[in-house]
Formats: structure tokens, C-alpha cells, sequence
């Protein structure tokens, strides 16, 4: 098992790991918090070079002007947190049962931050969030429970980055919308990884979390993970 998953191991046995492979097959369908984050990071041009894994640096002095980064609000993430038990219980109320039990009653973002920080990363950085989700994302679709290396993280934050820099709607977004959107995706990255390693277990299951996981990754950021690979220069051809 993955260092990322040894972590987060405590949070997910309960509501994930303890998933029969029959029940698996219906188990909590990826994407369903990322594609309704409330804020489309990709304009209509960084969608079409998103799905071919090419993304351009910003201008320098364009990138400056976007700030990543938000400060969190304790108040905001109940709030969310709420919204995403909300989200996932509209599609099914088994989906809002295993998202509310995993994430209320422990302290999954202080957690979060523990497995990323070696990563040189930040819960508090939504490009960071990003390439968790989107990480591990891809590594669920190749039924992979290994942690991504640090040159690939770093390849993936610097992709995301380029792409919220060149977004005007994310120039603009509120300290709110960002983390909303940041948590988002750390939560689906906890979620992912749990299939990538049930897949990994389970030849039975790939097919299934393979497209359903690639589903949600292209709702969510325009990104064809089935034909991108991962590299120290993010999601590429």
C-alpha cells in the first residue's frame, strides 16, 4: 500500500474498505464532487489542450497576478463538506452515507496535509488539490495504488497551475470558491485512491473504476486520462 493510502487508511475502513466486490460494483461514483465544484478552471481553449495533455506556461506577469492560494475558514469547510454529503446523495443516498461517514468525525484535511506535505504541497493551494485529485486519479484508471513520485506531482501542480493562471474566471474567484473547489478535490483524491487500490485487488472491479474514474476527471478539468500519461511534465501524450 501506498504511503498516501497508509495514511488515510484510518478514514476510509469504515466507510470504503470494508466494500464487498459485489457491493463495489455500485460503490461511490468518482467525479461526483468535481464535476459540480461550482468554478470551470478552463476556458474553451485550455479544455481542447487539456484532453491533449498540452498546456503552455502562462506569462510570467499573468501568473502573477493569480493567487492560488485562500485562507481557510473552519465555518466555510462545515459548510462544504455539508454540500458535498448533499451533492453525492442526490445521485444516491448510499453515495451520501460513505461521504459523510468518511469525512465528518475526524480531522480528514489535518490528515490531507500529512500525506501531501512531502510533496512540498499545500491543502491550502488549489492547484496543489488539483494534482492530488488528478494524480491519483489517473493512477486509479491503471488500477494503481502506488504514490505518485514527487517529480510527477510537482510536473502536475505546475500544469494545473499554467491552466487557473490563464483562466479569467479563477482571476476572480473568491477565497470561498477556492476552497470549496481545493477541498473538492482532496476529498475525491481520497476517494480515488481507495479504488485505485480496490482495482488493484480486484481484477473483476478495473473496467468499472476505470471509466467511471475517467468520467469524472474529464467532466471535471477536460482531461482524456485514458490517453494521457502521467510525467514529470504533468498529463501528456
Amino acid at each position: 500500500m501506498s504511503r498516501f493510502l497508509f495514511l488515510i487508511a484510518s478514514m476510509l475502513c469504515v466507510a470504503l474498505g470494508a466494500t464487498s466486490p459485489a457491493a463495489a460494483q455500485g460503490v461511490f461514483n468518482p467525479g461526483t464532487l468535481t464535476v459540480s465544484l461550482g468554478m470551470d478552471v478552463n476556458t474553451q481553449a485550455e479544455e481542447r489542450r487539456a484532453r491533449t495533455g498540452r498546456f503552455d506556461e502562462p506569462a510570467p506577469r499573468h501568473a502573477a497576478r493569480v493567487n492560488l492560494t485562500y485562507r481557510p475558514d473552519a465555518a466555510r469547510r462545515h459548510k462544504n463538506f455539508a454540500r458535498f454529503v448533499a451533492k453525492a446523495s442526490q445521485i444516491d443516498p448510499a453515495d451520501g452515507a460513505q461521504v459523510k461517514q468518511m469525512i465528518t468525525g475526524q480531522d480528514v484535511i489535518g490528515k490531507l496535509q500529512a500525506a501531501i506535505r512531502p510533496y512540498g504541497m499545500s491543502i491550502n493551494n488549489v492547484a496543489d488539490a488539483a494534482a492530488v485529485y488528478l494524480a491519483f486519479a489517473w493512477l486509479a484508471t491503471r488500477a494503481e495504488d502506488r504514490d505518485p513520485t514527487r517529480a510527477e506531482m510537482t510536473g502536475l501542480r505546475t500544469q494545473m497551475a499554467a491552466a487557473m493562471a490563464a483562466s479569467p474566471a479563477f482571476a476572480t474567484a473568491s477565497d470561498a470558491v477556492k476552497q470549496e473547489m481545493a477541498e473538492g478535490n482532496l476529498v475525491q483524491g481520497l476517494i480515488v485512491g481507495k479504488f485505485g487500490a480496490m482495482a488493484k485487488k480486484n481484477p473483476a472491479l478495473r473496467p468499472k473504476v476505470r471509466a467511471l474514474v475517467a468520467q469524472g476527471a474529464k467532466s471535471a478539468y477536460g482531461f482524456d486520462l485514458l490517453s494521457l500519461s502521467l510525467t514529470a511534465h504533468g498529463l501528456r501524450q
